[in-house]
């Protein structure tokens, strides 16, 4: 016979399984501070071979992380020479005023460079075999991924440091840093919230040596750790050519047995890239009458309050809010924009601004506790300092991490008591 716990046995175990989950964040801090790289360990030799910095880099593709990394080299090793690369069909043009080359052309000016692919290891792993065939050995025998690229640079003095990003990035440098990154690990309660976000902490501080438990039972931004409403009223921030808003329509028609949205409200979608927002226009224009009218489009960025900023229209997902550069777009807050709604559902994956965006809907967030799912993966930072804002804005969520992609995708679910599905949570903690 089996009897139950009285509530102090139950509150002493609680507390013992959460003191054991905290030791593995503390055991994390722990190797990594034993693992500081010597400057006789830097050039790779774990990697069987060895890299001068006066070899170069040859960065490939032109991406937002080859554009990263080449700001960072400028102002920690400005005398390292550098290549970005595109294939011979897009190879035109210049990024952070460097002039994009093919591969083979970089690579005869620089034939001992290391080749960085500014991807996850994975894709670059998938890449590698046919673009290898182009390159001579001396450079196809030297390639790794951005992520790897601590492990070879010099540690950084004390006005560079932070910039060797993927080895020694803010997190250790900073006690204030490790104890909000402690406060923000205590929210989540189900174990694989907990694992993915020490796997991601991992890859983080360790390079790309660890797995990230991706989530495929369920699309990105649809987890079945939260319930649906007939009433929904769904608020999509950074809608781009409309993708979300075609996921959400296709589970709404599934049978209320599978992912049920047996009916919703609205659909509020926020894309401020011209080109973008025209793709949504388009789509929507071929819904049918009874959806289509349930559709509101708006041609803003969304932010913490409303005026005009510089927005970097790319026609891709990597279009963003640019202080300096970029069109002229409004920018709204949801407070404002919606004053009038009650949003039941709030998606964001807005490049890196998602802080501002949350800060503009705190007076929906805590009149309407919608659930919120939100990109935690932009910045390094984002891992914590989102949870912890909307815990600082409306404390009471729940919180659940999930990650969709190996690179990208990580998503923090906030969600109010009474839309919380237990059943979807595995391995949550009684």
């Amino acid at each position: 016979m089996l009897f139950p716990m009285n509530a102090s046995a139950a509150k002493a175990r609680s507390c013992s399984a959460e003191k054991g989950n905290m030791d593995l964040l503390e055991q994390l801090f722990a190797q990594y501070d034993r693992s500081h790289p010597g400057e006789a360990d830097r050039t790779g030799a774990r990697y069987g071979f060895t890299w001068d910095p006066a070899d170069g880099l040859i960065l490939y593709p032109a991406n937002y992380h080859a554009g990263t990394i080449i700001m960072l080299m400028r102002r920690s090793l400005p005398h390292i020479p550098l290549a970005v690369c595109a294939d011979t069909d897009t190879g035109a043009g210049f990024l952070q005023g460097l002039k994009m080359e093919t591969p083979e052309s970089a690579a005869k000016k620089h034939p001992k460079a290391l080749f960085v692919f500014c991807l996850a290891r994975e894709q670059a792993e998938t890449m590698w075999a046919a673009l290898a065939e182009r390159l001579p050995s001396s450079i196809a025998a030297h390639s790794i991924a951005c992520r790897q690229l601590g492990d070879f640079l010099p540690p950084g003095d004390g006005k560079t440091k932070f910039l060797d990003m993927y080895r020694r990035s803010i997190l250790p440098a900073s006690l204030k840093a490790r104890a909000k990154v402690r406060e923000a690990y205590e929210l989540y309660k189900d174990t694989l919230s907990q694992v993915t976000f020490l796997a991601i902490l991992r890859r983080y501080l360790f390079s790309s040596d660890s797995n990230i438990p991706i989530t495929t039972a369920t699309p990105v931004y649809f987890s079945n750790v939260y319930t649906r409403r007939s009433d929904e009223v769904f608020v999509d921030c950074g809608g781009f050519t409309g993708d979300t808003l075609r996921q959400f329509l296709s589970l709404s028609s599934l049978p209320s047995e599978v992912l049920p949205w047996p009916s919703f409200k609205e659909y509020a979608l926020f894309e401020p890239d011209p080109d973008n927002f025209t793709r949504c226009k388009e789509y929507a224009t071929t819904l049918p009458e009874k959806i289509r009218g349930k559709v509101t489009l708006f041609p803003y960025a969304v932010g913490d309050e409303s005026k005009t900023c510089l927005f970097e229209a790319t026609g891709t997902v990597d279009s963003r809010i640019n202080a300096k550069k970029g069109i002229p777009v409004p920018c709204v807050s949801l407070d404002e924009a919606l004053s009038d709604r009650a949003p039941s559902l709030i998606k964001m994956d807005l490049q890196g601004y998602e802080a501002l965006a949350l800060w503009g809907a705190r007076e929906i967030i805590v009149r309407h506790h919608p659930v919120l799912a939100i990109s935690v993966y932009h910045y390094l930072f984002d891992l914590w300092e989102l949870p912890l804002l909307i815990q600082r804005i409306a404390p009471g969520y729940h919180y659940i991490l999930r990650a969709y992609h190996c690179e990208s995708d990580y998503i923090c679910y906030a969600v109010p008591s009474p839309r919380l599905n237990e059943d979807g949570m595995p391995g949550t903690k009684g």
